[in-house]
């Protein structure tokens, strides 16, 4: 546990105050980012098995998922259409990853749409999988888990943190 440093007055102490909350912000966040890749897990990745000789996963969606500091209070959890990259079908394979099966055209940028809202009027309909909003949607599980979190890297700073009620 560290020991806070002493200050000469409240608006130093207040500095170091908000620098310790600031840095636990990306730790914290850590916590809601591996929830909503649990939930895209279990209710999408395990629910169901492409035949292999059709579609390989490239695991690429939920490999997206990236935290970025927006401003100095405000985590952004997003999926990042970086990691997300359309190609041609794999020897072996009928489908293209992540291009439509029509024209050919890249579609990658469309992955995250189109699995967390779902489709309607394509070759292959899908319902909403709506990772985000599920975990937002469980407040209490996720809030109670990230003050944890945050109460634990407190903690590690030296401040006497605890959840109560």
């Amino acid at each position: 546990m560290s020991i806070i440093p002493s200050f000469n007055n409240y608006d130093d102490l207040f500095k170091y105050i908000e620098k310790s909350v600031h840095e636990s912000l990306i730790p914290t966040a850590d916590v809601v980012l591996n929830m909503v890749k649990k939930f895209i897990w279990e209710n999408m990745y395990e629910a169901y098995s492409p035949d292999q000789n059709s579609y390989r996963r490239t695991y690429e969606f939920i490999n997206s998922l990236s935290i970025k500091l927006k401003d100095n209070n405000t985590i952004e959890i997003y999926y990042d259409l970086k990691k997300i990259h359309a190609s041609e079908a794999p020897e072996g394979t009928d489908w293209d990853r992540h291009m439509s099966q029509l024209s050919g055209q890249d579609m990658s940028m469309m992955t995250p749409i189109f699995i967390e809202r779902g489709t309607t009027g394509s070759l292959w309909d899908r319902s909403p999988l709506g990772a985000m909003q599920s975990v937002l949607n469980n407040e209490n599980n996720a809030i109670q888990l990230v003050l944890q979190k945050l109460c634990v890297y407190l903690n590690k700073k030296g401040y006497k943190s605890a959840i109560i009620g």
